[in-house]
Parts: structure tokens; C-alpha cells; sequence
């Protein structure tokens, strides 16, 4: 999973948020990228009929969901407000 840290992906989240001025830590962004890439990649499971890449894609996005929500409790707690 370390490779998706330098895809291009997330490079396109780190540059719309930065336009969008939305600060957002690691874990935010990870987890946003994982879900996306999951998203994609079980529409193409079953575009062509594979559904053990369906289930992939379904669990990149569980793990991607539950990655950002970390990230969001992290930025809660740097906030200050739950």
C-alpha cells in the first residue's frame, strides 16, 4: 500500500485541495485516494465480470472510509472540537 502514497492520484487530491484551500492531513488524503481507486477499480471488476476484483475494490474503499475517518478524528483533536 505504500506505492499509492506517490501515484498520481493523490497528487491530483493534494493539488484540488490546495486550490480549493482545504486543509487536509495524510490520513485524509490516504484514505480519500484508497476509497477512490477502490471505487474504480470494482466499476472495472464488473465491467468485466471478475468478482474477486469487485471484492478488492469494495474492501480498497472500506479501508480507504475508515483510514480518512481516523484522519478526521486526528484533525478534530487538532482543532479541538469533536
Amino acid at each position: 500500500m505504500s506505492d499509492i502514497f506517490f501515484s498520481p492520484h493523490l497528487l491530483i487530491c493534494f493539488y484540488l485541495f490546495h486550490l480549493e484551500g482545504i486543509a487536509m492531513n495524510q490520513d485524509q488524503v490516504k484514505g480519500t485516494v484508497k476509497k477512490t481507486v477502490g471505487k474504480v477499480q470494482q466499476n472495472t471488476g464488473k465491467l468485466v465480470g471478475s468478482k474477486t476484483q469487485q471484492r478488492k475494490g469494495l474492501e480498497k474503499q472500506i479501508t480507504g472510509s475508515l483510514q480518512k475517518s481516523v484522519g478526521d478524528v486526528k484533525e478534530d483533536i487538532k482543532r479541538g472540537t469533536s
